[in-house]
């Protein structure tokens, strides 16, 4: 170990990481079940069942007040399973593109967030950003796999349900970003 560092007490990976970690899986099955809507709906709640129990296990394990991997790993478990999710709607229902960029508008926005913030040494120095869930994201999730349901079923509600997937997306990177700058005044 190294100096300065304190030995943490916490295991590696709590169970709300666990549950994190869950939906990478089944967004790797929701590739192969994406045509037969019956598994492709229980993959679906089944990531949703794990959404919301990572959340209750931080919550109950004390973790959702201190900084923690489940900050920056839930998101991150949420973005590959979506992506899974979107390539799988789309080989076995064939979408329209613009639809599917909808739905993913969070996603392409944080990473061009993330990409910038790397790539800028003034950004860098003295921002650390908090990737703590926030409602409007929450909201965001729910509306994804909404409009993945709608698409799974060629529902019309599809179109609607992706332009308000866009919208939110757009109104939590806004809300993230604000919330990075209110910590780099912080900082200073």
């Amino acid at each position: 170990m190294r100096a300065g560092r304190v030995a943490s007490t916490q295991p590696w990976l709590t169970l709300a990481d666990w549950f994190s970690l869950v939906r990478i899986p089944l967004g790797a099955v929701f590739l192969f079940v994406a045509q037969r809507q019956p598994l492709a709906i229980a993959v679906l709640v089944l990531a949703g069942i794990s959404d919301v129990l990572d959340g209750w296990a931080a919550r109950r394990h004390g973790s959702v007040d201190e900084p923690h991997r489940g900050d920056w790993l839930d998101p991150f478990c949420d973005k590959v399973f979506v992506a899974c999710m979107l390539a799988g709607i789309y080989v076995a229902h064939r979408p329209p593109l613009p639809l599917l960029c909808l739905v993913v508008t969070r996603e392409v926005l944080q990473v061009l967030s993330l990409v910038v913030y790397k790539v800028s040494p003034t950004l860098r120095r003295g921002l650390h950003y908090n990737y703590r869930a926030h409602p409007l994201g929450k909201a965001t999730t729910v509306a994804q796999f909404a409009t993945a349901l709608a698409l799974l079923f060629d529902h019309p509600l599809g179109t609607p349900l992706a332009l308000v997937s866009g919208l939110l997306g757009l109104a939590t990177v806004v809300l993230y970003l604000n919330r990075a700058r209110l910590l780099a005044r912080e900082a200073r």
